[in-house]
Formats: structure tokens, sequence, C-alpha cells
């Protein structure tokens, strides 16, 4: 929790709109969210008096609430000084404004280049949140061309980003995904593997992937154990590994049929 004093000194600048459950009577703001562009509850906002959202955190804790709290707190002061003809504070507003997730990409990208003198500290700051925007906005383009059946260059989108980002699990996961319908299957399980390594909501997906892949290369013995661990990831999907035309292969093999009857009764 703030402390009083602390929330007095932040309330003056800043508000803090928070969206709640349950209906209030007299609400003086009931389409505020709507207007700002929030989708509905929870939504999180430090918006100035004038109604500006300044920044929409993304961790819900009282320690993200904390450090979001500090760096509005220091952008609102930056923003000033540099309102008020201080130029030497444009590099730290643009810092700030990149953490708050206020800039596009293409802005970002190309204001970064137009300033110099950046601390060590800076570049680093600057160049890991441009490599994660570059990423998020080369993922959406990968899922375009998925949505069109584009496989091969989703593909080629997928690899830019795991060689940008060789920890991205979903770039790993959509890259086997792609590879996989285009029927590239020694490149797909490379990258279901590497998927299937990473934690995160695909990897139960990925080892089934890398199952079904080694089902359509004939090499039952890999594809149950994938499957099987598959399931004790938390994959749990068993009309799909019923109807899958990939894991036909497999569908008489008792260690399949105990695998998915394992699966029925979680």
């Amino acid at each position: 929790m703030l402390s009083d004093d602390q929330f007095a000194s932040f309330a003056s600048d800043v508000v803090l709109f928070l969206h709640n459950t349950s209906r209030v009577e007299d609400e003086p703001y009931p389409t505020l969210l709507k207007e700002k562009g929030f989708g509905g509850f929870p939504s999180l906002a430090f918006m100035t008096a004038e109604g500006e959202v300044v920044a929409s955190p993304r961790q819900r804790s009282v320690a993200g609430f904390k450090s979001s709290l500090a760096q509005v707190e220091s952008y609102l002061a930056i923003r000033a000084k540099v309102a008020a003809g201080d130029e030497s504070q444009l590099r730290d507003l643009f810092i700030a404004e990149l953490v708050l997730g206020k800039l596009e990409y293409a802005d970002a990208r190309s204001r970064y280049e137009a300033l110099d003198g950046f601390s060590e500290k800076q570049i680093s700051v600057a160049e890991s949140h441009l490599r994660v925007m570059e990423a998020q906005l080369l993922l959406t383009q990968g899922q375009e061309l998925l949505k069109a059946r584009k496989y091969m260059e989703a593909a080629d989108i997928y690899l830019k980003v795991t060689e940008m980002s060789p920890d991205h699990a979903l770039a790993w996961y959509y890259l086997g995904y792609s590879m996989h319908n285009a029927g590239k299957l020694d490149e797909a399980l490379v990258a279901h593997q590497k998927a299937a390594e990473m934690p995160g909501p695909a990897r139960a997906q990925a080892m089934y992937n890398a199952a079904c892949a080694y089902a359509l290369k004939g090499d039952k013995e890999q594809a149950l154990s994938w499957l099987s661990q598959a399931v004790n990831q938390g994959y749990r999907n068993a009309n799909q590994m019923e109807r899958d035309e990939d894991l036909m292969s497999l569908r008489e093999d008792p260690a399949y049929q105990e695998i998915l009857a394992a699966l029925r009764g979680k």
C-alpha cells in the first residue's frame, strides 16, 4: 500500500481510474473506460486530471503498481522539463515513453535513430524494448499470413523473430506450426521441440505437434513418447487427438489407446 503522503503527492498530478465490478450509485463517469479505449474489467490506467491516459500497467500487483507509479511520476516530471524548453531531457523523455508503451514501433525507431548521446544504460533499455516491439509487430504479420495459409511466408517471419529473440516461445511454436503445415516436418520438429522446452501456454501443444510430426514420419516410438509427454504437461483435447489425421498411424497401437483412455479419464 502507498503511504498517505505518497498518495496525496501523486494524486495532485495523476488520477488513478479503476473500474469496479459492482454497480456504484451516481457513478459520475460511467462511459469513461470505453471512451479511453478499454474493453471492460479489469482495467487500470494512470490518467492526468485532463483525462490523458499516461500509462496502462499490465501487472496488477502491489509491486507492479508501485513500479508503474514511479515510472509515471518520473515521466511527468521529465515531460514538464522538456515542455519548459530543457532539450537535455529529450533522451530521458524518449526512454520514459518507450518504457510506458506510449510509442508505436516506427515512431520509436525513428526517434531513437535521430537522437544521439544516449548512455550505455539507456541504449540497453531502448534496444531491448525496440526488439520486443519489432517482434510483436512481426508476430502480428505472421498471424495474418497463417490466416491466409501462406505457411512458408509465415515461417520466414517467425524464423526472423527466433533469430532476434531466441527465447521467444510463441515464435518457436508458430514457426513449428507453419513448417508443419508446409510439409517441412524435419524443420518443424526442430521448432516444436524448442517450443516444448520453454515454459508457457503453448508448451503442451508443441509437444503434441511434435508427436504428430513423428507419427507422419513413421516413428511410432517417438510419436507415442511425445504424445504421453503432452498429456502429462497438460494437453487435454481428447477429441482432437482422436480425430487428428496426423495420428492415423497410431490408432491401433495399444499404447495410443492407453494414452487416449488416460486423457479421457482426466
